[in-house]
């Protein structure tokens, strides 16, 4: 999990550089769909780090909801690189 999160934040990071050199129009679009990103990649981190402290029994609860900000940050990161 550390690692899809280290690969989220080189995602956001080099989308944050598309977006500096894109067009004025596309611009909004990008920052837009950055700070969908990053609030996800931030919520996903909160919850790996509940996910390290959780109980036994929180466990599959935390785990289910990390990957669920996972899928979601996975989808805008194909609509922000398609063409």
């Amino acid at each position: 999990m550390r690692a899809r999160l280290q690969e989220l934040r080189k995602n956001v990071e080099a989308i944050e550089q598309r977006a500096a050199r894109a067009e004025i129009n596309l611009e909004l679009e990008y920052y837009t769909l950055l700070e969908e990103l990053r609030l996800g990649l931030e919520s996903a981190e909160r919850k790996f780090e509940l996910l390290i402290e959780s109980h036994d029994d929180q466990w599959e609860e935390v785990k289910n909801e990390f990957e669920e900000l996972w899928h979601a940050s996975r989808e805008l990161i194909r609509t922000v690189n398609s063409p």
